[in-house]
């Protein structure tokens, strides 16, 4: 009877949700949808329903993929061992996560596979292509940042009861992980977008060089740019 009504609300849901509640006595209640990634690839993601209190854990998926997964080895004996439903909850996020970083492995491997081509094939005009790479790990911070927050959801519910557990510490170890390879693969495409700007203010400056008028132009252009990038910051 207490998740009846989140039961109902969540069944259609396919975005991210996350509420932290009170129930009647005082008790902290965590609920709402996860939208979790179930492979490495971008487009495969699914619902992940959740009510949780100190005492109970309950969870709907329509895809059945990720339950699976928690029946094996490791994670069927980590779950067994949580001392609460909440740290048991933070098992289940880290299981989740697994994904993630098979995920970031395989756009590790594009991302090389395109810097290659720029350094040894002299092929700079591939910018289409790296803004590729961008919107690909914009869809992983996308699904860090939801898990991210429901990580802080729950510090803020169950406080200390949950932060000193072994379950929880490895959870933000895990998100900590993460977040340090996104922030070097977006430094690694933004040395990219720079590399190819770069080669194509070159390639101009040698068109007009010969154009007197043209090089002060240029000369302009590239002051022009300078100072709205400063200006942007």
């Amino acid at each position: 009877p207490l998740c009846a009504d989140w039961l109902d609300a969540s069944e259609p849901r396919l975005t991210d949700h996350i509420a932290v509640t009170e129930l009647p006595g005082g008790e902290a209640a965590v609920h709402g949808t996860l939208m979790i990634p179930l492979s490495d690839d971008e487009r495969d993601v699914g619902p992940f329903h959740f009510w949780l209190s100190e005492r109970r854990l309950v969870t709907n998926q329509q895809d059945m993929r990720f339950s699976l997964r928690l029946q094996l080895t490791p994670w069927e004996d980590k779950l067994g061992r949580s001392g609460s439903a909440p740290e048991a909850f933070t098992m289940m996020l880290t299981c989740a996560l697994e994904s993630f970083h098979d995920g970031l492995d395989a756009f590790e491997k594009r991302l090389d596979s395109l810097e290659e081509s720029m350094r040894h094939r002299h092929r700079s005009d591939q910018m289409e292509l790296i803004f590729s790479r961008r919107y690909e790990l914009l869809h992983w911070s996308h699904h860090y940042i939801a898990v991210k927050e429901l990580e802080g959801a729950l510090k803020e519910a169950f406080m200390g009861s949950l932060t000193d557990t072994e379950g929880y510490k490895k959870l933000v170890y895990k998100l900590q992980r993460i977040e340090t390879l996104i922030t070097h693969y977006e430094a690694e495409i933004d040395t990219l977008i720079s590399m190819d700007e770069f080669s194509v203010y070159f390639v101009f400056y040698i068109v007009v060089a010969r154009n007197k008028c043209c090089y002060l132009f240029f000369c302009f252009v590239i002051i022009y740019r300078c100072h709205m990038n400063i200006f942007f910051c």
